[in-house]
């Protein structure tokens, strides 16, 4: 993975909020994401992301979450590509 060390951003402490997390202004003009982190924060992001129900969802230690962003018509979603758990890695 190649990128540039201006666009990398750190989020600590652990308990950053989600909206802090997803906001634009601290994406700004990044095209990958690749967030880190731990229970309840990463449940959290995905549950938002995909518009849950829930206000979390469960992931289970290890395991990695492929997720895409896509503009449709006037409004963008969040498609799940792929999860992979640790024992198939």
């Amino acid at each position: 993975l190649r990128t540039d060390p201006q666009e990398v951003k750190t989020y600590l402490p652990q308990a950053s909020a989600v909206q802090k997390l997803l906001s634009p202004a601290e994406m700004g003009e990044l095209f990958k994401v690749l967030v880190v982190g731990h229970q309840p924060m990463l449940g959290q992001t995905i549950a938002h992301l995909l518009q849950l129900q829930s206000p979390e969802c469960p992931v289970r230690k290890g395991s990695v979450w492929w997720l895409r962003q896509r503009q449709r018509w006037d409004h963008s979603q969040t498609v799940l590509i792929a999860v992979q758990s640790p024992e198939f890695l």
